[in-house]
């Protein structure tokens, strides 16, 4: 199942861009990774709307089956980590502000959403993506990764990342493909 909400500040080739990118890399790259079953998570990219101060999800679907007791908690944490990095306007991830202390994991502040950053193909810092539903270091690296091949944001960038997060998965990746 594939939702996708678009708003205008998001052209839609950008947003089919990222739809597909995520997609092909869950299959091809995160999902062989995962220890679940059926792997599935819910995607979502943030964007400031041009010439706004309205930041807010402008795509937004599921990859893979999401099981049906996840319908909405998948959803609900992609978007908090959204807004939680979007927040900490210092922040690359929001494994930066991590908590999973506490035993309510409705509570828990998850890993998994990245900030996009200028490139030489312009400048992305406007733009969060999000996931959620796989391993908190699977969901970054889906994320990473996509944003890495739309050139939203460099190899150094997705390596600072992955180091900060510890990301043995996608350090492994980003050695074996393009370091």
């Amino acid at each position: 199942m594939i939702q996708d909400i678009l708003r205008p500040a998001l052209s839609s080739t950008v947003a089919m861009a990222v739809n597909q990118t995520a997609l092909d890399i869950a299959e091809q790259t995160v999902f062989p990774l995962s220890s679940q079953k059926a792997p599935s998570c819910w995607f979502t990219v943030w964007q400031l709307a041009h010439g706004t101060d309205e930041v807010g999800p402008v795509a937004a679907f599921a990859i893979g089956a999401i099981p049906t007791t996840k319908g909405t908690i998948y959803p609900h944490f992609a978007n908090e980590q959204a807004e939680r990095l979007l927040v900490h306007p210092d922040h690359l991830s929001s494994w930066e502000s991590r908590d999973v202390s506490g035993d309510d994991e409705l509570q828990h502040s998850h890993g998994g959403a990245i900030r996009g950053m200028e490139t030489e193909q312009g400048d992305h810092s406007d733009v969060i993506v999000s996931s959620y539903g796989l391993s908190e270091h699977l969901d970054e690296m889906l994320c990473v990764l996509t944003m890495y091949l739309l050139h939203m944001i460099t190899l150094d960038r997705a390596a600072q990342i992955a180091e900060f997060s510890e990301n043995e998965p996608l350090m492994h990746h980003l050695r074996e493909q393009y370091l």
